[in-house]
């Protein structure tokens, strides 16, 4: 993915958030230029002096909404005296990431078999900002003695999966008409027992 450098940040902002829609609307497939500067009120030639084409484009919304997930990933304080704390509020914030890419994750998907590099490298960065911090603490978790279970990468991709809803029908919950956040609660504590995580010894 290649961006040239040269339009101004509030500018850019503005044409990633009209693109993002425009994409997310009629998909990389049938996006235009021609849509998007007409909406975004930006010239084509000014968006084509900042991106090659529109594949270019899409990789740049990826990367932006990648750094937005960093950014409330980031939000929570990775303590250890209350892992079970600290991993509901991970929970909490990994679903309301998720429910704000569906449509973006959709698109990577939709449009592997005809782009498949640069939505590999989408993907990529998506999985890049979701995962590093999880498996740094588990990590840490783990040589401190605070959790059971030896496979750190396996460990972050289960948490995430159970923290986007993946696990709810196998533990019988269609979450019709009852409390995400007590559902969300159920499954973290379902993950570390499983997971054996604990808080530090005392004394």
């Amino acid at each position: 993915m290649k961006a040239n450098r040269q339009m101004a940040p509030d500018r850019l902002a503005h044409l990633i958030a009209v693109a993002r829609l425009v994409f997310e609307e009629e998909g990389v497939g049938k996006a235009t230029i021609d849509t998007i500067a007409q909406r975004a009120g930006i010239s084509k030639a000014t968006i084509y002096r900042q991106f090659d084409n529109k594949e270019v484009l899409f990789g740049e919304v990826v990367l932006h909404v990648s750094e937005d997930m960093s950014a409330e990933l980031a939000r929570f304080d990775l303590g250890f005296d209350d892992p079970a704390g600290v991993l509901l509020q991970a929970a909490k914030s990994i679903r309301s990431v998720h429910l704000s890419i569906r449509e973006i994750v959709r698109l990577i998907i939709a449009e592997m078999p005809r782009h498949e590099e640069i939505c590999a490298q989408a993907r990529d960065a998506l999985s890049r900002s979701m995962f590093e911090r999880l498996q740094q603490y588990f990590a840490a978790l783990l040589q401190r003695g605070q959790m059971d279970y030896a496979d750190v990468d396996s460990a972050t991709r289960l948490f995430t999966l159970i923290a986007m809803g993946g696990f709810r029908p196998l533990l019988g919950d269609t979450g019709m008409g009852r409390d995400d956040e007590e559902r969300l609660f159920r499954e973290v504590q379902v993950f570390l027992t499983g997971c054996g995580i604990r808080a530090p010894a005392t004394g």
